[in-house]
C-alpha cells in the first residue's frame, strides 16, 4: 500500500487524544450524593463491569474514528502495475493522435478525428505541474510534433486543435519508437503512452514481428480506440494504361481497379474519368461487399503536352480516396536528328517519319539532316531524339556525346549499313552503350527460302501495346497478324544482355530489334538498314507505324505516368543541359502554394534530381522552370486507409506485450477515462473507504455514548 497525501499520517497522532482522556478521567474522584450506606449494596458487580466494558469500547471507536479519518486524507492506495511510490512522482506523457485519412469519417458521435482530438486534450488535463507531455501526429512521424517533451499544455492543446487529418499513411512502430526515445530520456518516474486512433490493421506492419523488447514493467501504455468497427467504403485501388506511348488523337486504354471494402453491396455505382476536368468517360458498376474488380476506359487526347486527369467515384462515408489522379504527358511536335553520309540513306526512313496522320494538318515529328562530319558540331539538347544510319564509324568524341545524351534522358536510334566499321562499332559505340556486338554481316540467297522473316514479336513491349485490336493478340505470325518484310542481308546481332529486349527476333535467332535502357534515355538497335538496299522492310505495312512507335518510345524521358504515395519520398530527374542548370525552379502544391526548390546537379549522370520528402496533399504538383510547368506529378493516399479493417485488442496486446509493454490499458467510451489513468498511475485508491468506516465509527460512537449516558443517568437516579 502507498500513500498519495503521506503529510496527513501526522494526524495519527491525534488518535492519543481519546486515550489519553480515558486514562485522566479514570484519577478523577466522582462524588455521588446518597442518603445512606444501604444503597450502596445496591449496585451489583455486573453493572460496574457493562459501564467500564462500554468506556473501553468507546475509546476504541474515537481512536479508530481519527486514525480512519486521518487515512482517508492520506489517499491510501493498493499499489497496481506500474505503480509508484508516492503520489509526488512526475509524469511524462507521450501522446500518438492518429490523423491518418481513415479518421476523417464519423459515427453516431460525430467526426472520429474529433473525438480522437478530445481524448488527446483530456489526457493533457491529467498532467499536473511538473509533468511534460509529447505530441507525435501519426501523420508526421518518423519526427514528433514536439521532439522534446514540454510543460506548456496550453501550447499542446493548441496544437492538438489545429490539427486535421492527413493523406499521409504511417506504420505504428515508428511512432512506437520515437515514443520510447522520448520516454526513455526523461527523468521523470511516470512513463506513460497514449496510442489514439482508429486501430486500422494497415497501420501494423510486419515490423513489429522483427521488433525487440524495450520497454519494462515501469511503462504504462493506455489505448484509446476511435470509430466504429467497420464502415462502408469503396476506393479506387490501383490504374494502369496498356500502352505507356501517347498520342493526341488516338485512343488510350485505361483499366481502374475498384474494391468495395463495405458490408454492404454497391448497386449502379458511377465511376466518372476527368481529363483537363472535363468529364471524358463514366460506367455504372455493381459490386458485391467485400468485392473488387477492373473496369476499362477509353478516353481520346485532345491535345498535346502534359495533361491531368482524374478517377472520381460518388460519396462514401470516406471521401478522399473516391479521387484518384494521373497525368499524362502526350508529346508535341518532336525534333529528331537523322545521321547519315548521304540522304540517300535516309530517304524512306525520313519519308516515314514526316507522313501525316489521319486528319492531321502536319506531322507529329520533324526531322534534320546532319552528315557524320557535322554531328561534332550540333547542340543536341534541341533533339528530342537521334538516328543514326549506315555511319562508317564514331570517333571517341562522338561516342561520348551520344553516351551522356542518353544518359540525360535522349533517346538514340541505330541502324547498320554497308559502310559500317564492325571494330570501331564494338569497341567504341556497342560497348559504351551496353549493347549487343556485331558479330558479322549476314547475306541470304535472293531466292525466296533463303530470306530471313520475323520469328518472334513481344507484342507486350511499349512499342506494340495497343498498336494492334484486341481480338488480333490471339493470332500468330503465319495467320499474317503482321506481314514480315523479307531480309536478304542483316547484322547477326549477339543475344541482348539481361536488361535489354529483343522486341522482334529472326528466324536465324538473331534480334531484328533490341530496347534497352541507359540512365534516364532509351536506346534501339535495327540490324537492318532502313532503306531497300537489305530488305523490302519500307514497303511493308509495319515499318510506318514500328518507326514512329520507336521514335515516340525512345524520346519520351519518362513514360506518362509519375504518380506517388502521399508521405512516400519521391525522386524525380530532368536532363541537365546548361539552360537547365541555371534555371529558377518552383513546386506548385495543390493548393497554389509555391515552393522554391533548387535541384540536385549529378554531373555524372548529366541529370538534374528533384528530391521530395515532405509531400503531404493528394493532388497534383507542378515543376515550375523560369514560369513554364515542366513536369507534373499526382499524388494519391495509400490504399491502406481504405479498408476500415480494425486490428483486434488481444492482437494488439500480443504485440505490444512483445515490445515489454505489460501494463496496458484498454480505454472504453463509457468507462470512466480519468478514473483509468489515475488508478494506473497512483493504484487503487481507498480513501473512500476510509471515510465510510470513519462514518460508521461516528455514528456507532454516536449511539453508544448516549446509550451510555442514559444508563449513568438512571442509574444516578436510582442512587438518590
Amino acid at each position: 500500500m502507498v500513500f498519495l497525501n503521506p503529510l496527513f499520517l501526522a494526524g495519527l497522532v491525534a488518535a492519543a487524544i481519546p486515550i489519553i482522556l480515558h486514562l485522566l478521567n479514570l484519577r478523577k474522584v466522582r462524588t455521588i450524593e446518597f442518603s445512606t450506606l444501604s444503597f450502596l449494596k445496591e449496585l451489583q458487580k455486573t453493572r460496574i463491569r457493562r459501564i467500564k466494558m462500554r468506556q473501553l469500547l468507546l475509546l476504541i471507536l474515537r481512536t479508530l474514528l481519527i486514525i480512519s479519518i486521518v487515512l482517508a486524507f492520506s489517499r491510501p492506495a493498493l499499489k497496481t502495475g506500474g505503480g509508484i511510490i508516492g503520489g509526488d512522482a512526475h509524469t511524462i506523457a507521450a501522446i500518438m493522435l492518429d490523423n491518418s485519412a481513415s479518421m476523417d469519417t464519423y459515427n453516431e458521435h460525430g467526426n472520429v478525428f474529433r473525438q480522437a482530438a478530445d481524448y488527446a486534450i483530456a489526457t493533457v488535463d491529467l498532467l499536473k505541474d511538473g509533468d511534460n507531455v509529447s505530441l507525435l501526429r501519426q501523420s508526421e512521424l518518423p519526427d514528433a510534433t514536439t521532439i522534446r517533451p514540454t510543460a506548456d499544455r496550453v501550447r499542446i492543446r493548441q496544437v492538438i486543435r489545429e490539427t486535421e487529418p492527413n493523406p499521409v499513411h504511417r506504420d505504428f512502430h515508428q511512432g512506437i519508437l520515437k515514443a520510447h526515445e522520448i520516454l526513455k530520456e526523461s527523468p521523470n518516474v511516470n512513463k506513460e503512452l497514449y496510442l489514439i486512433s482508429d486501430m486500422q490493421a494497415s497501420h501494423w506492419s510486419e515490423e513489429h514481428d522483427k521488433m525487440v523488447p524495450m520497454f519494462d514493467d515501469t511503462y504504462r501504455a493506455f489505448i484509446i480506440p476511435v470509430g466504429a468497427t467497420q464502415f462502408d467504403n469503396a476506393a479506387i485501388h490501383d490504374l494502369s494504361f496498356r500502352s505507356s506511348l501517347f498520342e493526341v488523337g488516338k485512343p488510350i486504354t485505361m483499366d481502374v481497379e475498384i474494391r468495395n471494402y463495405g458490408s454492404s453491396d454497391l448497386n449502379n455505382h458511377l465511376v466518372s474519368v476527368y481529363l483537363q476536368n472535363v468529364r471524358v468517360a463514366q460506367q455504372a458498376i455493381d459490386l458485391a461487399a467485400g468485392g473488387s474488380s477492373v473496369i476499362d476506359f477509353t478516353i481520346t487526347p485532345d491535345q498535346s503536352g502534359i495533361l491531368e486527369g482524374y478517377i472520381e467515384l460518388e460519396d462514401d462515408a470516406l471521401e478522399i480516396d473516391n479521387t484518384y489522379y494521373f497525368t499524362l504527358t502526350i508529346p508535341d511536335q518532336l525534333l529528331v536528328l537523322l545521321v547519315a553520309p548521304t540522304r540517300d540513306d535516309i530517304r524512306f526512313l525520313e519519308t516515314a517519319l514526316t507522313a501525316r496522320g489521319n486528319g492531321s494538318d502536319a506531322s507529329a515529328i520533324r526531322t534534320a539532316y546532319v552528315t557524320p562530319e557535322g554531328f561534332t558540331a550540333e547542340d543536341l539538347t534541341r533533339y528530342q531524339g537521334i538516328m543514326t544510319v549506315n555511319v562508317p564509324s564514331f570517333s571517341t568524341a562522338q561516342v561520348d556525346r551520344i553516351s551522356r545524351y542518353v544518359e540525360q534522358g535522349g533517346g538514340f536510334i541505330l541502324f547498320p549499313g554497308d559502310a559500317i566499321d564492325i571494330e570501331n562499332y564494338n569497341r567504341g559505340l556497342l560497348d559504351k552503350l551496353r549493347l549487343p556486338e556485331i558479330q558479322n554481316i549476314s547475306v541470304r540467297s535472293e531466292i525466296e527460302s533463303g530470306r530471313l522473316l520475323f520469328d518472334d514479336i513481344d507484342y507486350d513491349h511499349p512499342i506494340f501495346q495497343d498498336i494492334f485490336e484486341e481480338r488480333l493478340r490471339v493470332q500468330t505470325i503465319t495467320q499474317d497478324r503482321i506481314e514480315s518484310p523479307r531480309i536478304f542481308r542483316s547484322i547477326d546481332i549477339s543475344q541482348p544482355r539481361d536488361t535489354d529486349i529483343s522486341v522482334i527476333t529472326l528466324s536465324n535467332g538473331h534480334p531484328f530489334l533490341v530496347s534497352g535502357q541507359r540512365g534516364n534515355g532509351t536506346v534501339l538497335f535495327y540490324s537492318v538498314h532502313p532503306g531497300m538496299r537489305w530488305s523490302d522492310f519500307p514497303v511493308r505495312g509495319i515499318y510506318v507505324p514500328l518507326l514512329h512507335r520507336s521514335l515516340l518510345y525512345a524520346s519520351i524521358t519518362y513514360h506518362g505516368n509519375d504518380r506517388y504515395i502521399a508521405g512516400e519520398e519521391i525522386h524525380i530527374s530532368i536532363p541537365a543541359f546548361e539552360a537547365a542548370i541555371q534555371a529558377t525552379y518552383v513546386l506548385i502544391h495543390p493548393d497554389g502554394t509555391e515552393e522554391r526548390i533548387q535541384p540536385q546537379h549529378l554531373a555524372a549522370a548529366g541529370i538534374l534530381r528533384f528530391s521530395f520528402t515532405d509531400i503531404r496533399q493528394t493532388g497534383f504538383y507542378r515543376i515550375q522552370r523560369n514560369g513554364r510547368t515542366d513536369r507534373s506529378f499526382s499524388v494519391n493516399i495509400h490504399y491502406g486507409e481504405s479498408t476500415g479493417e480494425r486490428i483486434g485488442m488481444g492482437d494488439l496486446k500480443d504485440r505490444l506485450e512483445q515490445l515489454g509493454l505489460i501494463n496496458v490499458f484498454i480505454i472504453d467510451r463509457e468507462a470512466g477515462f480519468s478514473a483509468i489513468v489515475e488508478e494506473s498511475r497512483y493504484g487503487r485508491e481507498l480513501w473512500k473507504i476510509f471515510a465510510f468506516l470513519a462514518f460508521l465509527l461516528a455514528f456507532a460512537e454516536t449511539v453508544i455514548a448516549r446509550d451510555s449516558k442514559q444508563q449513568m443517568t438512571d442509574d444516578h437516579g436510582k442512587l438518590s
